[in-house]
């Protein structure tokens, strides 16, 4: 979605309705004294588009006038680029020990765009059914990492790095790795990784364990990355 002023075009002294994305089909409408244009969908992009750097991609896209298109014209031209950033690579640590419920990190990024990185336990590995009850050394944890809102036919979420603290700490010196550069951790046998870079959803498994000295409270934190597909 794009919102655009509806001053912005009054001083350019031009009519909305030869207003549009770089789609020409894409037109706004006007609610609240703002023009708005809602698009984003994987079937409506309006000609956005997309490019990525070694820190950010960009959604960019531009709002122009349709009006001047036969032979002559007498209108202004309005031609506004706007686009969307998004940080790639995040550290991501989960505020509270593995439990049967959904955890969110919500990143607000300023001027920048906004993304939620969720992680969900589940019983198996069909990742039907979130995990319920207490959790014993016995079990094999699978988890579900996934970003949201993008579209994964254009954006993958890649677990980079995945490692284990005894506390709420991600570089606490006590720590043990479960995925290393994508790949799960060749010091634990236990961990399998289902899905990497797919989507935007991660997913992998290992075995429940608990670190000697300290309680059976584990925390789990990522790196991850986001890249385009």
């Amino acid at each position: 979605m794009y919102i655009l002023r509806n001053r912005e075009v009054l001083d350019q002294c031009l009519s909305i309705a030869i207003l549009y994305l770089n789609d020409p089909t894409c037109k706004g409408t006007l609610k609240n004294g703002r023009l708005v244009f809602n698009y984003g969908s994987a079937s409506k992009t309006c000609g956005t588009t997309l490019q990525n750097n070694d820190t950010h991609f960009i959604f960019k896209n531009s709002v122009g006038t349709m009006d001047g298109i036969g032979m002559i014209s007498r209108a202004k031209g309005l031609n506004l680029t706007f686009f969307c950033t998004y940080p790639v690579i995040h550290f991501i640590s989960m505020p509270i020990r593995i439990q049967a419920t959904k955890s969110v990190i919500t990143k607000d990024l300023s001027t920048e765009g906004s993304y939620q990185i969720s992680m969900t336990p589940f019983t198996d590995a069909t990742f039907l059914n979130t995990f319920s009850g207490n959790v014993t050394l016995e079990d094999q944890m699978y988890i579900a990492v996934e970003v949201t809102p993008f579209d994964s036919s254009q954006v993958a979420l890649v677990l980079n790095n995945c490692w284990a603290t005894p506390v709420n700490q991600s570089d606490s010196s006590t720590c043990w790795d479960l995925i290393i550069n994508e790949c799960p951790s060749p010091y634990d046998g236990t961990v399998k990784v289902f899905q990497n870079g797919n989507s935007t959803v991660s997913q992998f498994s290992f075995r429940m364990f608990t670190f000697t000295g300290f309680s059976n409270k584990i925390y789990l934190h990522f790196k991850v990355y986001l890249c385009l597909k």
